[in-house]
C-alpha cells in the first residue's frame, strides 16, 4: 500500500512539475507575441507561478525609436480581459537615469525605481485603485481613480481605428456625454526627499536648514495673504503644514463626490466657472480634502 501511495505522490509531483513546463512556455509564447510590438526586445526568462497564477518576466529590456526602458523584474498578475494588474520592478529609462543622478546628490545611493499598475473593467466601470510610481526608500506616488457608465466595445474600436468619420465624431460626443467622474485620489508618501532637498537649498543658498525653512514657509504664508479662494488657501495651508513639520511625510488630495458626476459637466465647469462658483463646485460637490499627514 505504502508503495502505491508513493509511486502515486511521485506521479503527482511529475504532473505539477510538467504542466508547470507547459505553462511556462505558453507564458513566454504570449510575452514574445506582446514583445513584437517593439523595435527590439530581449528578455532573460519567463516563469509561470502555478499556484498564483502570475507570470514573472526577468531582466527585459526594450528599445523602441530614440528610446529604452529595462526593468529587472515584471510580475503581471493579472492581465486581462476584465483585470489588469502588473508590478514593475527595478525600471531604468534616459529620464530616470538623469534622476537617479540628482537623487545621489542628494544623498540617496543605488536608487531602485518600481512601479504598478492595477485597473479592474467590469460592469461598464474602470476602477483604477492601484497605480504607483515609487524610488525605493525615497517617495512614493500613488494614483487611483474610477469612471462609471463607460461602453468598453465602443471605445475598444473607436481607439483601434486608424481614420475618423464624422458619424465616429459624433459617436463619440455622444458616448464621453455619458461618462460619470466616480474619484480621484493622489498620495505622496515621503520616507526622507523633503528634508533632503530643503538641506540642499540651504547649502546652495549658503544658510542654515531651519532659515531656509522659515523662507520657504514665508513664501507660502505670502501666497496664502494673496489667495481669494477657499479652496486656494485650503491647499496652501496644507502645504505650509507638510513643510513645517519635519514629522509630516504624507500629503493626499482626494475627490469623491457622494453620487457619479457627469465628466463632461465638470470639464465645463472648470473651464467656464468664475473663481467662488468653482470653489464652491470643487469643495460641495465633488467634496475636494486636501490633507498632510
Amino acid at each position: 500500500m505504502k508503495k502505491y501511495l508513493v509511486g502515486l505522490i511521485v506521479l503527482i509531483i511529475l504532473g505539477i512539475f510538467a504542466f508547470d513546463l507547459y505553462m511556462d512556455k505558453k507564458a513566454e509564447e504570449k510575452v514574445k507575441k506582446y514583445l513584437k510590438n517593439f523595435e527590439y526586445a530581449k528578455y532573460e526568462n519567463v516563469n509561470y507561478a502555478l499556484l498564483s497564477g502570475d507570470i514573472e518576466i526577468n531582466k527585459l529590456y526594450i528599445k523602441d525609436k530614440d528610446t529604452y526602458i529595462k526593468a529587472e523584474k515584471i510580475l503581471v498578475k493579472d492581465f486581462g480581459p476584465e483585470e489588469y494588474y502588473l508590478k514593475f520592478f527595478g525600471i531604468e529609462d534616459k529620464d530616470l537615469k538623469k534622476f537617479s543622478k540628482e537623487l545621489e546628490n542628494l544623498g540617496f545611493k543605488n536608487v531602485k525605481f518600481n512601479a504598478s499598475f492595477k485597473c479592474i473593467l467590469k460592469e461598464n466601470t474602470i476602477n483604477c485603485p492601484g497605480n504607483s510610481f515609487e524610488a525605493y526608500k525615497v517617495f512614493k506616488t500613488s494614483v487611483g481613480f474610477s469612471f462609471s457608465n463607460v461602453d468598453f466595445n465602443f471605445w475598444k474600436t473607436y481607439l483601434n481605428k486608424k481614420e475618423y468619420t464624422q458619424e465616429d465624431t459624433a459617436k463619440f460626443v455622444n458616448e464621453f456625454e455619458k461618462i460619470n467622474f466616480v474619484y480621484f485620489k493622489f498620495r505622496y508618501e515621503d520616507y526622507g526627499l523633503k528634508e533632503r532637498y530643503i538641506e540642499k537649498l540651504a547649502k546652495d543658498s549658503g544658510i542654515s536648514k531651519d532659515k531656509m525653512k522659515k523662507e520657504i514657509i514665508k513664501e507660502i504664508e505670502s501666497k496664502l495673504k494673496k489667495a481669494r479662494t477657499k479652496v486656494s488657501k485650503t491647499i496652501l495651508e496644507e502645504v505650509k503644514k507638510f513643510i513645517e513639520n519635519e514629522r509630516s511625510r504624507i500629503f493626499e488630495i482626494e475627490l469623491k463626490p457622494d453620487n457619479p458626476v457627469k465628466l463632461r459637466f465638470i470639464i465645463i465647469k472648470l473651464l467656464t466657472s468664475e473663481e467662488n462658483e468653482l470653489d464652491n463646485f470643487l469643495k460641495n460637490e465633488l467634496k475636494l480634502k486636501v490633507r498632510a499627514l
